[in-house]
């Protein structure tokens, strides 16, 4: 589940999550912000909260979760929720134009 919180000045959208991962932000990336983080696919994480779930950072671009590629805030606010609280899971992140692959389970 994901409240829109309206336009922003950089994204056409912005979604904050409920549930698992509360209080995310997330974006999805343009060719403007694509030539920026160094990928054009993705969805970009604008802020977390303090600790970050899953290892995540604001200007982390998510390419995919477990192999399955996300192209939209609500496309990987869809396939986080298929997951059970606990149940393990690997991110493929852009950060600062490398890949990196994170791991962790969603909280409750």
């Amino acid at each position: 589940p994901a409240v829109q919180t309206g336009r922003t000045s950089s994204f056409r959208r912005a979604f904050r999550m409920r549930g698992p991962l509360p209080d995310i932000e997330l974006a999805p990336v343009n060719p403007q912000l694509g030539s920026y983080f160094g990928t054009t696919e993705g969805v970009l994480v604008v802020s977390v909260p303090d600790p970050a779930p899953l290892g995540l950072k604001a200007g982390d671009v998510v390419l995919g979760v477990d192999g399955r590629a996300v192209s939209s805030p609500r496309q990987l606010l869809r396939v986080l929720g298929s997951y059970e609280p606990g149940e393990p899971l690997t991110l493929e992140v852009m950060r600062q134009k490398k890949r990196v692959t994170l791991k962790g389970t969603l909280g409750r």
